[in-house]
């Protein structure tokens, strides 16, 4: 009986200490702090597998950041800059992963924000980027969200994992595809399995309980092992009948929009030929970019590969431990601020973006595009003819 009434004391001082502590966090105005940005700043939803949580401000925090990350109403990163112009200006929306949810940058720094700049009046930027999608929930993202707020221009940010992410189920935590009979088929919609757990919701809104589910994830994160491989044919099958569905779908809307895709190379990718040998390097690589270039030329979906402008940066800094910024964040492979600049720069002086919208292509004819291993995968300027 002694022992019992002993623990119930410890326990009820824990309580008390976390709940002052907690307290002090709120007066003190402090935000709860993430280390796992899945669990960190997404909810649950029934038919999309997660979104971001609406209307939530955190802090991100990991080996080589620590920002402030905010929501907005919708679960999409807030924009940075506003659009104040005329409703009218052709509307390009972004789809993507944690690269265009803009991972480890500040509120104004994510590639979508630079954009927004650059554009000024003329285009009006929309990100709809969420972690860890690939290019299936991105098709469901499209024709659930996107396609509602009538954009004139559609571009898929594709990343070497999209593939897998496209054909796993995260353990049932994720809507996802198959080919079958060379038609697409969709599995484990609705989600079978929350993401997002109890702890986890609750973590969201308490800065102690943060904290601990910060340590928890660091725990985790030494034990994790990077298994990204190469995507298989099957893989590339199925994204490629999805980028067939999403431009047929942006083809259709009322009113009809233009798809486009833009390949993100990894940090070894860019730096084979410059500061590291490839055989250094692991993961999707240059197969990869050659299967999105030869998709996207079979679909007529022009194609920009981001390779030629990150490595021209990439060439430009200094060896390691010189005092330039690098493109990619060293711990986890993301752009940093000047890789979201350069970015938003190429995508800028490639497209014309700010210019007249684009008219969308209903022809089933392939377009034509460069080798794969050139910068881009379509001119510089493309030119889209309107349909006869």
């Amino acid at each position: 009986m002694a022992i019992a009434g002993r623990l119930a004391l410890l326990l009820g001082s824990v309580a008390l200490t976390l709940v002052l502590a907690e307290t002090a966090f709120r007066v003190l105005d402090v935000l709860p702090t993430h280390r796992d940005s899945l669990r960190g700043f997404h909810e649950h939803h029934e038919s999309l597998g997660w979104l971001g949580t609406r209307g939530y401000t955190a802090r991100f925090r990991h080996d080589d950041f620590d920002v402030v990350i905010e929501n907005d109403a919708r679960g999409f990163r807030r924009p940075g800059v506003a659009f104040d112009g005329p409703a009218e200006a052709p509307h390009w929306a972004f789809l993507g992963d944690s690269f265009t949810w803009g991972w480890g940058v500040a509120q104004g720094e994510v590639f979508t924000d630079r954009l927004q700049r650059l554009a000024g009046r003329r285009a009006r930027i929309s990100n709809y980027g969420v972690n860890a999608y690939g290019t299936g929930q991105e098709r469901l993202l499209l024709e659930e969200v996107v396609l509602p707020d009538r954009p004139d221009v559609v571009v898929v940010m594709f990343f070497g994992n999209d593939p897998g992410d496209s054909v796993y189920s995260k353990k049932g935590r994720r809507p996802h595809y198959s080919l079958e009979g060379g038609e697409l088929r969709l599995h484990n919609r609705p989600v079978s399995r929350p993401l997002v757990g109890p702890f986890d919701r609750a973590a969201q809104h308490s800065v102690v309980l943060s904290i601990l589910r910060e340590q928890l994830k660091r725990l985790e994160d030494r034990f994790e092992v990077d298994n990204q491989m190469q995507s298989t044919a099957q893989e590339w099958e199925v994204v490629t009948a999805l980028l067939a569905e999403m431009k047929a779908l942006a083809a259709a809307a009322a009113p009809p929009c233009e798809l486009r895709v833009v390949y993100i190379p990894t940090a070894c990718e860019i730096s084979v030929g410059a500061k590291v040998g490839a055989e250094a390097c692991a993961g999707p690589l240059p197969r990869d970019r050659a299967s999105l270039a030869s998709a996207c030329a079979a679909l007529g979906i022009p194609l920009l590969d981001l390779t030629g402008p990150l490595a021209d940066a990439w060439r430009a800094s200094p060896e390691p431990g010189g005092h330039g910024e690098p493109v990619y964040f060293s711990h986890d492979g993301h752009w940093t601020a000047l890789g979201h600049e350069l970015a938003a720069q190429a995508l800028y002086s490639s497209w014309e973006i700010g210019a007249e919208p684009p008219a969308p292509q209903r022809s089933e004819t392939s377009t034509r595009s460069e080798p794969a291993g050139s910068e881009t995968s379509v001119p510089s300027r493309p030119s889209v003819t309107p349909p006869p």
